[in-house]
């Protein structure tokens, strides 16, 4: 770059100083522009203090447009490879918490707010607790009603980064409310918005017994259901293991509500991917069904899962699955077999 060759990088970070607010902006942004170049100038705008002087002049912005040109040079600081020291970044943090407070309505600054977020989030988990322990989040998840893709996206990937965590983490993000706005991105037209939902979903399902049965009760299961029947495989997919995952529910009448709610026939239809490792889940799920059924729905010695089951077809599905080449599913289909269809294995 000309700049960094002429040696004139220490000109703009001086003239970022400068009291005219259109000189300010103008080299803030250079700066932005600079940085995002590659790793050497980035790094070369950092020793030169650059990026120091970027963070004291955001720790005291107050015009909106300061705080998003800061903001969105802070972003390209992050977008070269491979990321620039966590302790480095840290030092933004709060002034970007801010920044979301005074200016969540704001798209143009959201985009560059979020995206940071999720890039902090997904490379350096440290971070999560610190932003798990300011207000952001729920305006983040307000950010999930603009009708912009890109904000979105970087929304879901904050969520989906923290939801794939600690379990505690997980819950705060159910107890500030996120549940109502994952019935809405999970329906988008938008296939990566769908894709990351079902992600964060289903790793929701494979929390605690308080986080699937906050899915249960706000009825997630219909609206899974409806996923695993019409969308693209991949999403189908994170369906699936959510949906497997609720049979682990342990209170008796959440599980009744959702054998109600067609989770034997979902599962039965799920027998038919060919993916080896959704067969197993899926069996697990089942297994998980007969075992309660056994327990609470047996009439005249008749486990009524089993008859449900026998009346979908599924005796049949899962004698082909004896001879599949996978022996996790081959086990399983076994074990299904001799404890609950009365029969001796074949294989």
């Amino acid at each position: 770059n000309s700049i960094i060759v002429r040696g004139r990088v220490s000109k703009i970070i001086n003239l970022m100083g400068s009291r005219i607010e259109e000189i300010q902006d103008q080299a803030i942004w250079t700066l932005g522009n600079l940085a995002g170049d590659s790793e050497k100038v980035r790094d070369q705008i950092i020793q030169q203090g650059g990026y120091e002087k970027l963070i004291v002049i955001f720790s005291t912005a107050e015009r909106p447009q300061l705080i998003k040109r800061c903001t969105w040079t802070i972003g390209n600081f992050c977008r070269v490879k491979p990321p620039m020291p966590y302790e480095l970044l840290k030092k933004s943090l709060d002034y970007l918490i801010k920044g979301i407070n005074k200016l969540g309505n704001d798209q143009e600054f959201m985009t560059d707010a979020c995206w940071i977020l999720s890039f902090l989030t997904e490379n350096f988990k440290k971070s999560i607790k610190v932003i798990m322990e300011t207000n952001a989040l729920p305006i983040v998840f307000e950010c999930l009603k603009m009708n912009v893709v890109f904000i979105q996206l970087s929304c879901l990937r904050i969520i989906g980064n923290i939801a794939s965590g600690n379990a505690n983490q997980t819950q705060q993000l159910l107890d500030w409310g996120l549940l109502p706005y994952l019935k809405q991105t999970i329906i988008h037209p938008k296939k990566s918005v769908r894709k990351e939902t079902a992600w964060i979903i289903s790793n929701i399902a494979a929390g605690t017994q308080r986080q699937i049965e906050s899915l249960i009760t706000d009825n997630f299961l219909p609206i899974l259901i409806e996923v695993i029947k019409k969308d693209e495989p991949e999403i189908r997919k994170e369906a699936i293991w959510a949906v497997c995952n609720l049979t682990s529910i342990e209170k008796k009448e959440l599980m009744e509500q959702i054998i109600k709610q067609q989770i034997v026939e979902t599962i039965f239809s799920c027998l038919s991917f060919k993916e080896a490792k959704i067969l197993a889940v899926s069996l697990e799920a089942l297994g998980n069904l007969l075992a309660f059924g056994k327990q609470y729905y047996t009439v005249n010695g008749v486990n009524e899962i089993v008859k449900k089951a026998e009346e979908l077809g599924m005796f049949e599905v899962l004698e082909q699955l004896e001879y599949h080449p996978v022996e996790i599913v081959y086990e399983k289909v076994i074990k299904l077999l001799e404890t609950y269809f009365d029969v001796e294995n074949t294989a």
